[in-house]
């Protein structure tokens, strides 16, 4: 079964990063992993014992921001982006005091660290936005809080952390960008 789970997934990933080109800029990459995989999978499937982690993901195309996040990382991984996954907790409304469990990543662009947050971005079939796309300190410092780096297997392929990079007090700059 996991030798079967495993090709599934790394068919998805081939599919969602089939655009990538050896020229293809940091920007690029994270762009094209960033849409691809919100228009692979839906934002759900919480009674789904597989929704925090990348079967979910990539398989039953069902997850929550754990799943997405994972994913996002192992994308990353592929295409050769630093990238980080974080947990922690996201303001979920208007009100300073609601708090709730989150997950999203860091990563790194043209040599600066930016906070991803796919789940954000996506979720809903035929919706990929960028309110959460390559932002800096100045646009998420009172929304999130960070308390982990997830299990001691994700983070880690060409570059190991032993602390979390330091991200950008502003957001990646993409205006003149397609």
């Amino acid at each position: 079964k996991y030798a079967s789970e495993m090709a599934q997934i790394y068919a998805a990933c081939n599919s969602i990063t089939s655009s990538v080109t050896p020229s293809s800029t940091e920007f690029e990459k994270a762009k094209i992993i960033h849409d691809g995989f919100i228009d692979w999978s839906d934002y759900g499937g919480i009674s789904n014992a597989n929704c925090g982690d990348i079967t979910g993901s990539f398989i039953t195309r069902k997850a929550v921001c754990e799943g997405f996040s994972r994913a996002y990382l192992l994308l990353c991984q592929r295409v050769g982006l630093k990238c980080v996954y974080v947990t922690g907790a996201m303001m979920t409304s208007t009100d300073p005091e609601t708090w709730g469990n989150h997950a999203w990543n860091l990563v790194e662009v043209d040599d600066v660290w930016y906070l991803m947050d796919i789940t954000g971005d996506g979720g809903f079939p035929g919706m990929c936005g960028y309110s959460c796309f390559l932002l800096g300190t100045n646009s998420y410092s009172s929304s999130y809080r960070y308390e982990g780096t997830g299990g001691s297997d994700e983070n880690v392929g060409d570059v190991s952390y032993t602390a979390l990079p330091m991200v950008s007090t502003t957001n990646y700059d993409w205006a003149e960008r397609p």
